[in-house]
């Protein structure tokens, strides 16, 4: 549970410094909202956090700029709501970020079951390596093309040859 808030916290500090340092260049860019300056944190909150910390990024973003851009001052001003443009760029931001979201949640559940499984061949390494030098018997493994790829302890003693120099 702790990994997954830390995921969360880091995608409110990657929201927060993206958005000051998108607000900071905003007036030197003649104003134009920039929905692709926010896309590169929603896909690293995705991959770091997963689903909820690309859609918590995605929904902040848009929250946030919502507020900040002249878009809401003109609609609060005149009590119009979004132009087509403006609903446009809004939509699309927030399918990609939704988008890339789910695709950052897929990264995650790959890389968690790639170092679960790394982890299990460690394991069974170190189990399988254990029982070679248990077994009292001289065991010798080798792949299909005749390369020694395991010699046991007892085969050392049986053979006077150490497993380095087999293998």
């Amino acid at each position: 549970l702790r990994r997954r808030e830390a995921a969360y916290a880091f995608a409110l500090i990657l929201v927060g410094v993206t958005f000051a340092a998108r607000s900071l260049i905003a007036s030197t860019l003649g104003g134009e909202p920039l929905y692709l300056f926010l896309m590169p944190a929603v896909l690293i909150a995705a991959m770091v956090g997963g689903l909820g910390p690309g859609l918590l990024a995605t929904g902040l973003f848009l929250f946030l700029h919502h507020f900040e851009s002249d878009d809401y001052v003109e609609i609060v001003n005149s009590a119009s709501p979004l132009s087509t443009n403006q609903f446009a760029r809004v939509a699309i931001f927030a399918g990609l970020g939704v988008g890339i979201s789910w695709l950052g949640e897929k990264f995650r559940s790959a890389r968690i079951l790639a170092e679960q499984s790394a982890h299990e061949a460690i394991v069974g390494e170190a189990h399988f390596k254990s029982v070679l030098d248990t077994v009292p018997d001289s065991i010798i493994v080798i792949d299909v093309r005749g390369i020694v790829q395991s010699f046991s302890r007892a085969a050392e003693r049986q053979f006077g040859y150490s497993a380095d120099e087999v293998i």
